[in-house]
């Protein structure tokens, strides 16, 4: 970037945490290069980010929130990738780079249960072994059309027209979601639909181990764990139980 486009302010910085990664990065490699001889001191010794305080971030969607990018109006707007991710992220708690990464061969259906499957082959990448499951998907979706789009992308490589960028799908649409949300004057982030998500679902009365199912936690209890191993084929009844309660 230029230093016009720099200080004109019109773009998503970096976090404060991203900064520290970096600059931790390069300083170990600085150290190796002071190490062996190739500089004679690592120039980025005791340099941190200045942090600055700020209050605490609002992650779960307001009523307000949902309306606004939610309303027919917006949603006419949109198209592909940019109208099917903060849809299928409201209703189903999944992650962005989960949804990004889909294949329509991912998207199946088990005794009239039409569901899609997350998992990390192909080079795919998920938060941990937990955050492999089966989704099943909501109505209002299928209403909408989504089985349709995933019958027109059958002979595509993915689901959306999003190529891997730093190997993850859900790249460039994260920060095209960032920038689009701001304009709208909508504070909490794409990963605020699962926030969203999880609290509508308890307060549906929806119990813990459907919502940890649906959202891929690998459970707060040690008897959470147990089972887990299970064929999750089984359970796909409960958690679209759970996934219908999501009413917006």
């Amino acid at each position: 970037m230029t230093l016009t486009q720099i200080q004109s302010g019109d773009y998503q910085p970096i976090s404060i945490r991203t900064q520290i990664n970096i600059i931790s990065r390069l300083s170990s490699y600085s150290n190796w290069l002071a190490g062996h001889g190739y500089i004679e001191s690592n120039p980025l010794a005791g340099i941190r980010p200045k942090a600055q305080k700020q209050a605490a971030k609002q992650k779960t969607w307001s009523q307000e929130d949902i309306a606004l990018w939610f309303s027919p109006d917006h949603l006419d707007t949109l198209q592909g990738w940019q109208y099917w991710l903060p849809l299928m992220g409201l209703y189903t708690g999944a992650r962005l780079e989960e949804l990004a990464a889909l294949k329509a061969t991912d998207i199946h259906e088990h005794e009239g249960i039409h569901y899609f499957e997350i998992h990390d082959r192909d080079g795919r990448h998920i938060k941990n072994a937990a955050s492999s499951r089966l989704v099943p998907i909501h109505s209002r979706l299928v209403d909408l059309g989504f089985l349709e789009l995933v019958e027109g992308r059958k002979d595509h490589e993915r689901l959306f027209e999003l190529s891997p960028s730093q190997g993850r799908y859900g790249f460039s649409a994260s920060k095209w979601f960032g920038r689009h949300r701001k304009k709208l004057g909508i504070t909490p982030d794409f990963h605020g639909l699962r926030h969203t998500a999880a609290e509508s679902l308890r307060l549906a009365g929806v119990q813990g181990h459907a919502i940890s199912w649906l959202l891929g936690h690998s459970g707060a209890t040690m008897t959470d764990h147990y089972g887990r191993d299970g064929n999750p084929i089984h359970r796909l009844p409960l958690v679209r139980e759970a996934v219908e309660k999501l009413v917006f």
